[in-house]
């Protein structure tokens, strides 16, 4: 997804604030929230905290935080640890999946990683490749890649 189609989807969801049905609304920001959370959780913990806390309330429609939230984080310069935190999580999507090789090549990218031997990007393309490989929808629609 192009950033002109998260724009429209930006844009459809700002729409629907003038909406009656609180909870058919919210829906859309938990669906939106499901591509941008890995994204935000490598820029902050504590910004995705805060995104998470925001959607419980399933009777509010909280459109506007939440995207100033994004926007927030998408300006946050991601630490090596915060990065390193997000890999795992997406990670955890596919590790079941995973042959022993490909668990030990992940083992030796994040420690290549953290010793600043190779950029979070080549661990980010390993990811990627196990997301298409096992045919994991959810990671495949997330901005994490992007």
């Amino acid at each position: 997804m192009g950033e002109k189609d998260r724009e429209a989807v930006r844009a459809r969801n700002l729409a629907a604030e003038a909406e009656q049905s609180g909870t058919r609304r919210i829906v859309l920001l938990e669906q939106e929230w499901g591509k941008y959370k890995y994204a935000v959780l490598e820029r902050s913990v504590k910004i995705y905290q805060s995104i998470r806390n925001l959607l419980k309330d399933k009777d509010s429609y909280p459109v506007r935080e939440f995207y100033r939230l994004i926007d927030l984080a998408y300006a946050t310069d991601p630490t090596p640890q915060a990065r390193a935190n997000a890999a795992a999580h997406v990670w955890g999507y596919v590790k079941d999946l995973a042959t022993e090789a490909e668990k030990t090549r992940y083992r030796a990218a994040m420690s290549d990683y953290l010793d600043g031997e190779i950029p979070i990007g080549a661990v980010k393309a390993f990811l990627w490749t196990m997301a298409v490989r096992y045919d994991v929808g959810y990671l495949r629609d997330s901005h994490y890649f992007k």
